[in-house]
């Protein structure tokens, strides 16, 4: 008798088993921190949070669904106040390799190549200078330091390639990001609201991608933010509607109100490798 093995087709999947908040950063300080403040509130709905390492929420709100899980590679501290029913720590089998494991998911850099027309070779827009609206297509974004502003998305993705970075977003009404990614079916940036540069563990490590993001924003943003080298810091009274949040860290303190909506329809997602199964 001879057995037949086949190619499996490749299965797109949600990313990071559907998590809305998920921290990469593999040791040391905890990837996910809800910070020192007894006065910030996070609150997930339809999905729960990964952390490559360690979680630590022993200040201020914490809530996430009962049907989902606070899941950790590493040790779970999880003494503040909210609704967390399910708190699953010490998952070593869920492990990632950084950067390798991360940039197997990496969508294509559309920002190479020779620029004709204000258009990469790889297919990216070049933005015109000073622009702030982003409107159905996909935007290389080579300086991040000029979007520390008022910035609008229709249906449309920001690729980041820059490197190093250190940006506060301050002030009031709508501060930082919001608006939807694109929808276009077929694109490899579908789902997508914004992806940045992915870098070495060592450069990942001193945060040389660094966000603070304070303020009186109320911002909805519709999509996956995949930055998986950025330190991510949400604090002062700013508030902010996303739909899942991939970064290296992320932190909080102050008044942060941080609310994530996860919706797998409007999320992005990765392929699983494929592999070989037995046909008969």
């Amino acid at each position: 008798m001879e057995a037949i093995g086949r190619a499996k087709p490749v299965v797109w999947t949600p990313l990071f088993n559907g998590n809305a908040l998920v921290g990469l950063k593999p040791d040391g300080d905890c990837a996910i921190d809800t910070g020192t403040s007894n006065s910030k509130t996070w609150t997930l709905t339809g999905g729960g949070i990964f952390s490559n390492n360690c979680v630590k929420h022993t200040k201020g709100t914490l809530n996430v669904p009962d049907d989902e899980c606070i899941t950790a590679v590493g040790s779970a501290n999880v003494s503040g106040g909210g609704t967390h029913a399910c708190v699953d720590p010490n998952q070593t089998d869920l492990a990632l390799v950084y950067p390798a494991d991360i940039a197997a998911l990496m969508p294509p850099n559309p920002c190479t190549g020779a620029i004709t027309a204000g258009r990469y070779a790889g297919g990216g827009k070049v933005p015109d200078s000073g622009q702030t609206n982003f409107t159905e297509d996909v935007f290389c974004i080579s300086d991040f330091s000029t979007l520390d502003a008022h910035v609008v998305l229709t249906y449309a993705t920001l690729y980041v390639t820059d490197t190093s970075f250190d940006v506060k977003f301050n002030g009031g009404g709508e501060p930082g990001f919001f608006g939807t990614a694109t929808k276009t079916v077929g694109s490899p940036y579908k789902d997508y609201y914004m992806i940045i540069a992915l870098l070495s563990k060592a450069e990942a490590d001193k945060c040389n991608q660094n966000v603070e993001y304070r303020g009186n924003g109320n911002n909805e943003l519709i999509g996956t933010i995949l930055a998986p080298s950025t330190c991510w810091d949400f604090r002062g009274n700013s508030t902010g509607d996303s739909s899942q949040l991939i970064f290296y860290k992320f932190t909080s303190n102050g008044d942060a109100e941080l609310n994530i909506n996860y919706a797998p329809l409007d999320n992005a997602t990765g392929p699983e490798p494929p592999v070989l199964e037995l046909a008969k």
